[in-house]
Order: C-alpha cells, then structure tokens, then sequence
C-alpha cells in the first residue's frame, strides 16, 4: 500500500513593517493541516497574505530529497502591501503518515 507524510504547518506573522490595514498583530497564524486551512476562533486573517504563503506550502508540507535541501532552510518570506509589508515565518510542528492514494480526515 502506498504511504506518504505530510507536516502540518503553522504560518505565522513575525514582523509587521508599516501600517497594516487588517489590523494584524505579529503571532497571529493560520495552520494547514493535510489540505485544509484552519485559523484560530475569533481570529481572521488576511486572505491577500494568506493567498502569498499557500503557493508555499504543499512544498514545506513534504520530506526534502537531498537535492532540495534548500527548501529546509526558506522559512520567512515577506508579503508586500500598499502601507505595509508583513514578514511571515513557517513551521512544522507535526507530521502525519497517510496510505493509500486517498487522503481521509
């Protein structure tokens, strides 16, 4: 049977540089979790910064072959604004181990 890991990730806001117009605090995140988005209760978050990070992210949610060592070390990237640029940073706190070819919540 087929089997895969994935990491869950967590994006969160390190640096705030302007005025940001959401009205976002450094700490505030959203997680990916397999394929789903979840944030916080109470706490939205930007979809423009949001939509900089996902193109990211199914690569940080996967096992690094050696010749992709350098994907292990891009962890902060910057989401340019009109009156400010939010720094993101992205962790992975767990992994998860699918099989099959399907995945299931």
């Amino acid at each position: 049977m087929d089997e895969f890991e994935l990491y869950d990730l967590k994006v969160s806001i390190e640096q705030i540089n302007g005025n940001c117009t959401c009205d976002h605090k450094i700490g505030d995140y959203f997680e990916m979790k397999g394929g789903k988005v979840h944030l916080p209760a109470g706490q939205p978050f930007c979809l423009y910064a949001m939509q900089a990070a996902i193109p990211l992210l199914p690569a940080k949610q996967r096992p690094f072959p050696e010749r992709h060592l350098y994907l292990r070390t891009f962890n902060e990237f910057s989401v340019p604004g009109v009156l400010a640029t939010l720094w993101l940073v992205v962790t992975q706190p767990f992994s998860l181990f699918f099989q099959g070819l399907t995945l299931q919540p």
